[in-house]
């Protein structure tokens, strides 16, 4: 496992059955924040009458109401805005919480009802449609607005464009760089279009689409539509300049120009403008952007809730930029100077400082930082988020989890179990931790003065009951990913259990939720091709080529067909030689679908064309013929030059010469047909030519003379 914390942020922390002791920890509520005391309530003022706050209905009673054609539409939206103000919120153990597919199923027995005296509007479908946008879900979100158009007569206006514009957004932002994000862009110019069909788009809907531009990275769209705003008849505000300039957080020559055109347009700029541009400059020089903290942040940062939450926002992108050079004194001072200027710190402050301390200290001093850190974070009354936990359990885990930091660790999860319970981040975490952990415990060996514990394989218990658990009840601990997936089926085929390993796969196959993604596919591979399994092997790959069949599994990467070139190279056989290299030629070739190889996939396929060898043929073999393997061979490293740089082919074709029988690859582009097929070789002896023919006797050590 590469970098658990680069990962990051791959996987995540799993509520454990055995390893989490119910001992009070270091994190337990004795060291929590306690909450604040309510004291007597205070009268109210005089000739004024204390009315209290009618709670708004759930959703159970809210349809038993329309059933019964008692619902007024106020009471309606009250309870689908109730609804998913919970459905944001974490749900305390062992207990349900509505989700927002219980709030769209509700909004659609609103549409259907044939017994309510009022009818549906805008107001009660939006809230329910941003619901999906937080979530970037844009096919629900779509599904929604047609739903009150055809049941409701509902027609979408500003607010529903404007909601699922926020809606791509937000799913653009969680996708790389790729076809599906320019769909996704043209979507945005759909919505706007779509929207000046019915009515005029307002600066609120104008602005969400220069936010949605941002998250795509479309800037060249974003800084396009804050000029074009007069063309709607609307005036781009700082709201609509702040967005265009979260694009440009990796120009900051463009950041700075498009701060010149907002005040040569007259306007003001706002503190989040300023927290902007000191994150833009802090990616590409912390210290220099230390420097201008305590220029654009002024002092009246505290004047209103914006701006405090910016100030806070601008000292903690500094945080992180030195945290992500290694510099943890650097972050530190920052952190002073935040205490010194009364800039509240916040959860994500104290995340970046985690991971500063993470990335400069290892073993059990990291441990002791982190719950020193931890016990400045409770003092100060900041209450934890899910995010805050799990950068701080990927801080102690790290590359290889340090005993004491994996104790750590448990204790923590414990904690966050309670308190706001796991993510699917927090049960990859602990996952990953334990597997490798386990095999950390296998490497250990005992000696007198260092004993070993002898129950080695505790971990890998505690991690293969936590897996069972998420699969089950995954309200117990976290509903369990393609990730989670994915390390269990790592860990069991580092130890060789390919039924494990089958059955895991099998199991994320079947999954209603869940899809197979590249990276789970091809660690199937890496794990069939560890076994040995190379007809399985092939076949999981042409199932995956196989699209129209086999809808569950992705169509094959360049890692997957990697992975499948060199096991097949690896095997001693001319058959699966001939398969690695058609394989090659399909897809690394000069007319393949998947670009350059890299260099260990060309030098498994040389491999490949060095199994085509044909024997030696003797010194009077007078047929002027190419071989076979010096030909396929030839071919490959023709078809690299121009697409991978001169000095890996030079250093291919030394690998090539030495690996075809001291070939001399340099001298094939003089024409094919013009090197003899078999390689000059001394006369035999006769000790040679009776060794080749009898073999060698292993009873007596001698030549089968009879």
């Amino acid at each position: 496992m590469r970098s658990l914390l680069a990962f990051g942020c791959l996987a995540a922390c799993a509520g454990m059955s055995a390893p989490v002791s119910r001992r009070p920890n270091a994190f337990s509520a004795k060291t929590s924040p306690a909450a604040p005391r309510r004291g007597p309530a205070l009268a109210p003022p005089a000739g004024r009458d204390r009315r209290p706050r009618r709670r708004p209905l759930t959703l159970e009673t809210a349809r038993h109401l329309l059933n019964k054609g008692a619902l007024s539409h106020d009471d309606a939206v009250a309870a689908v805005r109730s609804a998913t103000r919970l459905a944001q919120s974490p749900a305390p153990r062992h207990k349900t919480r509505p989700t927002r597919n219980d709030v769209d199923a509700f909004v659609r027995d609103v549409l259907n009802a044939p017994s309510r005296s009022w009818e549906p509007t805008e107001r009660l479908c939006a809230v329910a449609l941003d619901a999906h946008a937080r979530d970037g879900d844009v096919k629900a979100t779509r599904q929604l607005i047609r739903a009150a158009r055809s049941l409701g007569g509902v027609q979408p206006g500003p607010v529903s464009f404007c909601i699922l514009i926020k809606a791509v957004g937000r799913r653009g932002e969680k996708l790389p760089s790729g076809r599906e994000k320019r769909t996704l862009t043209k979507s945005v110019d759909e919505a706007i279009k779509g929207c000046a069909r019915n009515s005029v788009p307002d600066a609120v809907l104008l602005n969400a689409a220069v936010d949605a531009y941002a998250r795509l990275g479309a800037v060249d769209d974003a800084l396009h539509l804050v000029g074009s705003f007069g063309d709607y008849g609307v005036q781009a505000d700082a709201r609509a300049y702040n967005a265009a300039l979260k694009a440009l957080v990796r120009r900051p020559r463009d950041a700075l120009a498009l701060r010149r055109r907002m005040r040569a347009a007259n306007v003001k700029p706002t503190a989040v403008t300023n927290a902007t541009l000191i994150n833009t400059i802090a990616l590409h020089n912390p210290a220099r952007a230390q420097r201008l903290l305590p220029t654009l942040v002024r002092d009246d940062f505290a004047r209103d809730r914006d701006a405090l939450n910016a100030a806070t926002a601008a000292y903690t992108s500094v945080v992180g930029a030195f945290a992500s050079q290694g510099a943890e004194r650097a972050a530190y001072d920052v952190a002073g100077l935040m205490r010194r200027r009364s800039v509240p710190l916040n959860a994500v402050t104290f995340a970046e400082l985690f991971r500063a301390a993470s990335t400069a200290t290892k073993g059990s001093k990291r441990a002791r930082r982190i719950r020193g850190l931890w016990r400045r974070l409770t003092k100060d009354r900041i209450r934890p988020t899910r995010g805050c936990y799990d950068v701080a359990i990927a801080s102690l885990i790290g590359d290889v989890p340090d005993p004491a930091c994996l104790r750590l660790a448990l204790d923590l999860s414990a904690t966050m179990r309670a308190d706001v319970g796991w993510s699917t981040t927090t049960l990859n975490l602990i996952l990953a931790a334990l597997y490798a952990s386990d095999a950390r415990a296998k490497e250990a060996r005992s000696t007198y003065d260092a004993p070993v514990a002898s129950d080695r394989n505790a971990k890998l218990r505690a991690a293969e009951r936590l897996f069972d658990r998420a699969e089950r009840d995954p309200r117990t601990c976290a509903p369990p990913d393609c990730a989670t997936y994915t390390i269990a089926l790592r860990a069991r085929a580092r130890r060789g259990d390919l039924d494990g390993c089958r059955q895991a796969f099998r199991s994320l196959r079947d999954s209603p939720t869940l899809s197979v993604d590249n990276v789970a596919a091809t660690s199937m591979l890496v794990a069939l091709a560890r076994a040995g399994a190379l007809s399985e092997m092939w076949r999981l790959l042409e199932d995956m080529r196989n699209v129209e069949m086999c809808e569950d599994l992705p169509t094959p990467d360049a890692d997957a067909v990697e992975v499948v070139v060199r096991a097949l190279a690896r095997a001693r056989s001319g058959v699966a030689a001939d398969k690695a290299i058609a394989l090659y030629e399909r897809h690394f070739g000069t007319r393949g679908d998947l670009g350059a190889p890299s260099e260990a996939c060309v030098q498994a396929v040389l491999l490949a064309c060095a199994r085509k060898a044909p024997p030696p043929k003797g010194l009077f073999d007078l047929k002027r013929s190419v071989r076979d393997d010096v030909k396929a061979a030839r071919e490959v490293l023709d078809g690299l030059e121009g697409r991978l740089p001169s000095d890996t082919v030079r250093d291919l074709r030394q690998y090539a010469r030495e690996t075809l029988a001291q070939c001399e690859t340099e001298t094939w582009r003089d024409g094919a047909g013009q090197r003899p097929g078999g390689r000059w070789t001394e006369p035999e002896s006769a000790s040679d030519r009776l060794f080749s023919q009898k073999g060698w006797n292993s009873v007596d050590s001698g030549f089968k003379l009879f």
